[in-house]
């Protein structure tokens, strides 16, 4: 659950360190970077398409990190 908050803090959580830092750096890069390429490049009609698309990365990799975690712990057991 704590990717719900903080992309790539699940992973972090779960041990995979370099994922949930390459998703969290992703997640600060890349969305201003989209967001000034909309509004630079006037293509304002894009912005839902966006939203869905970051909407969808980040309820998937909330969902991996609730796999990493699953498998963490077993592991531990």
């Amino acid at each position: 659950m704590l990717s719900f908050f903080l992309p790539g803090l699940g992973h972090l959580y779960a041990g995979s360190i370099f994922f949930g830092l390459c998703t969290m750096v992703g997640t600060f890069l890349m969305v201003p970077l989209a967001m000034m390429v909309l509004v630079v490049g006037n293509a304002a009609d894009l912005l839902p398409v966006l939203y869905v698309g970051v909407a969808i990365g980040w309820i998937a990799q909330i969902y991996m990190a609730y796999a990493a975690a699953e498998g963490a712990d077993r592991r531990a057991r």
